[in-house]
């Protein structure tokens, strides 16, 4: 028998013609989105923004929390909206997410967006990070440790901030499990030339692996539509950082591919 279909929990925002669903990091679920909501016209877009098995609405479902389940979630939720093409968001670790549902069922999707994302190679962790991380996860109670990725730019009540929502929205075995998903290996070969369009939205301040000349990298020898975008004033979370600028993009990025691919199936 096949197992049941697990249908996440999501939140859903306006009732627009373009489709898109959104995931998110790894320490926060889909409500890190609320600020950028209110500068979102609700008769443009149709947006579902979900949560990954062990965080927010979707707390208390059996879970591997591997990549596969989680495109494979996506893609119920999206049978689960009669939602037969949409576009596609991730921010970082589900930025890894996204690209495998475009090597899973490209035909589903309209495009992609990345958000300060994980490129489809993963992190290239090894054992000392990923047991690094996975501390970290369980713990999820010194600023400091965030401070060591992210930086001093913003305030400690940033960082307490972040902390806070972190322990409130996410069981922490599910973030500790969502390290070995981000750390690779990853499955390039399987997405190399998704030829629909994909926006990277780079946070100018951010660090690692996820500066724009490090996404570059990752992305533009996969993506012949790709484009990018840097954010001059953000660093790693943009719908937080700077909300009025990431909901324009996400926006216009949606309706402008959504226009595209109708005139292209018009000419058919």
């Amino acid at each position: 028998m096949n197992a049941p279909v697990n249908i996440p929990g999501y939140r859903r925002h306006g009732w627009g013609r373009a489709k898109i669903i959104v995931l998110h990091d790894w320490i926060s679920d889909s409500s890190s989105y609320e600020p950028m909501l209110p500068y979102l016209d609700p008769q443009l877009c149709r947006w579902a923004f979900m949560d990954l098995r062990g965080y927010g609405l979707s707390r208390g479902s059996p879970a591997a929390y591997t990549l596969a389940e989680a495109a494979h979630d996506v893609l119920a939720l999206a049978d689960h909206l009669n939602w037969r093409r949409f576009l596609l968001v991730g921010h970082s670790m589900s930025g890894m997410v996204v690209q495998k549902v475009a090597a899973l069922a490209p035909e589903r999707l309209y495009g992609l967006i990345g958000i300060t994302p994980v490129g489809a190679s993963g992190q290239a962790l090894d054992e000392s990070q990923i047991d690094g991380l996975q501390t970290m996860a369980r713990e999820r109670t010194r600023g400091e440790i965030l401070r060591t990725m992210w930086g001093n730019r913003l305030s400690d009540g940033w960082l307490q901030y972040k902390l806070r929502r972190w322990r409130e929205t996410a069981d922490a075995e599910a973030s500790a499990a969502y390290v070995r998903m981000f750390a690779g290996p990853g499955f390039v070969d399987e997405v190399a030339g998704f030829a629909k369009p994909v926006l990277v939205v780079v946070g100018a301040h951010d660090s690692g692996p996820f500066t724009a000349a490090r996404l570059k990298e990752a992305f533009e020898p996969l993506y012949p539509k790709l484009t990018m975008t840097i954010l001059a004033e953000s660093g790693h979370y943009p719908m937080q950082e700077t909300p009025v600028r990431l909901a324009t993009l996400l926006e216009r990025f949606a309706l402008d591919t959504l226009h595209a691919a109708r005139l292209a199936e018009a000419e058919f």
